[in-house]
């Protein structure tokens, strides 16, 4: 039975970029004049933090150490429970992926359309649907720091972020 710790918080939430919806229904992208970048806790709502107008892309970040007790068989699973949006996850700046919402996969590929290229390649790729989960067991370092850039066009909501500790029985 795997063993869980949950990285409730405190993450740091900063705005990356406002989407703002034009008249003919296409995003203009904009990165001036954003909130203030404010600690959360997880699982919750970071729009409470930014503002609840608040459309775009903001970046999570959490600290954590190496999990205590690893073994040569231990595998260790990050997963993400849900998220209202899409979000591109990553460990030690290493790409894992990118997940979203069912009601999101569609409007993912269109407001991707007029992103700034900066941004854009963080969020590429055919998303997973939630809850993901990644093998992150060769990438955990001393010191590691996650991020997810999660993209939204209404609710900030985002669910509870665990690494997952599976020993493998050896053959």
């Amino acid at each position: 039975m795997p063993h869980s710790i949950r990285l409730r918080g405190p993450w740091q939430c900063e705005p990356l970029a406002f989407a703002e919806i034009a008249v003919d229904g296409s995003m203009i992208w904009t990165d001036t004049d954003l909130p203030t970048p404010a600690a959360i806790e997880l699982p919750g709502d970071w729009s409470a933090a930014l503002g609840r107008d608040f459309r775009g892309i903001a970046r999570l970040t959490r600290r954590f150490g190496l999990p205590t007790g690893l073994s040569s068989s231990s595998r260790v699973w990050l997963t993400l429970e849900e998220v209202a949006g899409t979000a591109a996850v990553a460990l030690n700046t290493h790409a894992l992926g990118s997940t979203a919402s069912e009601d999101d996969s569609l409007r993912f590929r269109e407001s991707l359309a007029n992103l700034p290229q900066r941004l854009a390649s963080t969020l590429k790729g055919s998303p997973q649907f939630c809850p993901a989960r990644w093998d992150v067991t060769s990438l955990l370092q001393p010191r590691n720091e996650l991020t997810i850039d999660l993209l939204t066009l209404g609710m900030g909501r985002i669910g509870l972020v665990t690494l997952e500790i599976d020993e493998q029985l050896l053959e």
